[in-house]
This record gives C-alpha cells, structure tokens and sequence, in this order.
C-alpha cells in the first residue's frame, strides 16, 4: 500500500484537530501519482478531494485499503499499519508549526530507502520537497 501524508519539519501532520496546511499543487501531485488505483481517505479529507472518481471514504482507511491501493492521511497514526506500507510519499512543507499529531514513523535508512526527492513549487507554500520512500 501506498500511503500519502503532509509534514511540517518537524513532522508534525495535525495541530489542534485540524492539518497544519494544504496546497493544491500535492493534491494534483498526488492524483497524478495514483492513476487509476483507488484512493483511500477519511471523511475530514473528502473536501480535498471533490472532483474525482477513483476515492472512497472511510472512516478507517489504513485499515480498509489493499495491497494496490493508495491512502491519503492526515489525521491518522501510521505506526500500527507499518506492516502493510509499501511505499510512504511525503511532502514536507520545509516549515515548522505548532502541532499535537506526528508522524509516528521514523524513515530511519535500515527501513525505508529514499527512492526521489523533487521540490515542487506550491500555491500555499513557495517550496515544497516531496520523498518517496520504499521499504526496504
């Protein structure tokens, strides 16, 4: 499974119940990158995601999406479903915020290779640096 998440740098994902920041350039990114395989997200991120076909609502989408599919988090611990990541894509907002959600995986080298690092130029955010890490 491939699982997408936004960070600050200091990985912090949410600060008091609500993410640290979106861009629609990671959102296009991120349908770009998924194709035609199916998109698992919860309900606080639906509004991200109005127009496009291939995502399903779950209140549990780490738990609910296969081996093929992909899940966009935000609001979500990763660690107890380690074992079903394949491939972590992180963008990072290369800016530190407040934050009381982390993300609970550390992509220490022994684990996960980091297969790409691009910058993208972002709406929200000048710079943002996308990782693409493959479990080893």
């Amino acid at each position: 499974m491939k699982v997408f998440i936004c960070i600050d740098k200091d990985g912090g994902m949410m600060f008091n119940h609500h993410r640290q920041s979106r861009d629609r350039t990671v959102i296009e990114d991120v349908i770009r990158h998924i194709s035609d395989r199916r998109l698992y997200i919860c309900p606080y991120s639906k509004e991200l995601f109005p127009r496009y076909g291939n995502i399903i609502v779950s209140d549990a989408p780490l738990a609910a999406a296969g081996g093929e599919d992909c899940c966009f988090i935000e609001n979500t611990a990763l660690a107890p479903y380690r074992s079903k990541i394949s491939e972590l894509i992180v963008y990072n907002w290369n800016r530190a915020y407040p934050s009381d959600l982390k993300l609970d995986i550390s992509l220490l080298p022994d684990e996960w290779e980091l297969f790409e690092e691009i910058e993208l130029h972002g709406f929200s955010h000048e710079k943002i640096t996308k990782g693409v890490y493959r479990k080893r």
